[in-house]
């Protein structure tokens, strides 16, 4: 009766033990993937916060590209000649988004619809005599 009482206890001590390692591998497997996940998680939420900084950075040098080009050559067409201005701009703009910065031309857009609508010239009212 004495070994099988110590066989049972052996048998409990080990299930117990096997039990508790069991539980400490699941609970560090799990810790390992919360880990693992929070890790991911920072790293796309830190490439989205970069690639959000870099889109802006390149949104404001195309805008800034195109407002100089626009500038410069501004000179160089007259408001009657708006069709022609708006061909080169749309040129700049083409040359622009073939190098990448596409994402970033509404704003060279926008100021080309500004464009339009501010060089359109106003009839001068007659005034009644």
């Amino acid at each position: 009766a004495k070994e099988t009482i110590m066989n049972s206890l052996k048998k409990a001590a080990t299930d117990a033990k096997d039990k508790i390692t069991e539980g400490a591998m699941d609970a560090a497997i799990e810790a390992k993937e919360k880990i693992k996940n929070s890790v991911k998680d920072a790293a796309r939420e830190a490439l989205e916060k970069f690639q959000n900084s870099a889109i802006e950075y390149l949104g404001k040098k195309a805008e800034n590209l195109i407002r100089g080009l626009i500038n410069k050559q501004r000179g160089s067409y007259s408001v009657e000649d708006i069709e022609s201005y708006i061909k080169f701009v749309g040129v700049i703009s083409n040359d622009i988004d073939q190098s990448g910065a596409g994402p970033h031309l509404n704003e060279g857009r926008k100021l080309l619809e500004e464009l339009k609508v501010g060089t359109k010239t106003k009839k001068k009212k007659k005034k009644k005599s």
